[in-house]
């Protein structure tokens, strides 16, 4: 296990070589609400979610799946975010870091 494998509320990888994914559980504290996954890629990294919508009742919790691959070499820090946007206005926002991507050839 690693720091990115951590139910944190963000993701940071500390060195993304090829794929990876990430696992995030979101617990529902407010009432029952159906939730679609938003994000705004670092740059280099091509990025997925699964599921990309789901409803979670008051109180449950769901998991939600993010494959991460690097599209390009890189060494520095790059930055960009999770929204987790709710059909009753809630919004969650998490910072997403992926501080050095390697593609190694096939």
């Amino acid at each position: 296990m690693t720091g990115a494998d951590l139910n944190l509320p963000s993701i940071t990888i500390a060195v993304l070589n090829r794929s990876r994914t990430i696992t995030r559980t979101v617990t529902n504290v407010a009432s029952d609400e159906r939730y679609t996954v938003s994000y705004s890629a670092p740059y280099g990294v091509a990025v997925s979610a699964s599921p990309a919508q789901f409803f979670i009742p008051s109180g449950q919790r769901q998991q939600v799946s993010f494959v991460v691959n690097a599209t390009m070499n890189g060494t520095s820090a790059s930055f960009g975010s999770v929204g987790f946007y709710g059909d009753k206005g809630h919004r969650v926002m998490i910072p997403f870091s992926v501080i050095s991507k390697v593609v190694h050839g096939s």
